[in-house]
């Protein structure tokens, strides 16, 4: 009797562990979603929301061989204007890694003749997620 205790104890402990991490990475998910339509919709002030004050944004363009360090201002800038996403058809998120407060989701955004890859990291503030850092590289395909 003992043991079969211990088994469902052990089982129940999991079982919310998985739950709780499934639901975690949902949100991540979820936040990163809200991100693509805002840029893609030029809403920058969507972003600011949930785009850490402190946020850095390296964008660099393989095209033109230029790499930029882009403040939460200036990115947010540039999504207004259409700099940023604006030429997207479509985005992808291919994966999402959570650890604890800290997730890393990894975006491939694309249209007929570019594709850019993004990596944002994203921790987990006040049961809210906030992006802190985005890297990205623009190529033609």
């Amino acid at each position: 009797m003992k043991t079969l205790n211990q088994t469902m104890l052990i089982l129940t402990i999991l079982i919310v562990g998985i739950t709780t991490s499934f639901a975690s990475e949902n949100a991540v998910t979820d936040k990163v979603n809200q991100y693509l339509n805002a840029v893609k919709a030029k809403e920058a002030s969507t972003l600011d929301d949930f785009v850490n004050s402190e946020a850095n944004f390296i964008v660099i363009n393989n095209i033109l061989g230029k790499k930029e360090l882009l403040s939460e201002n200036d990115y947010l800038k540039d999504v207004k204007t259409g700099k940023i996403g604006l030429w997207v058809a479509s985005s992808e998120i291919k994966f999402v890694d959570l650890k604890d407060k800290l997730a890393v989701a990894y975006i491939e955004s694309e249209n007929k003749k570019l594709i850019r890859k993004e990596y944002l990291t994203l921790v987990l503030e006040d049961g809210n997620w906030e992006i802190v850092n985005s890297v990205s590289s623009l190529s033609k395909k």
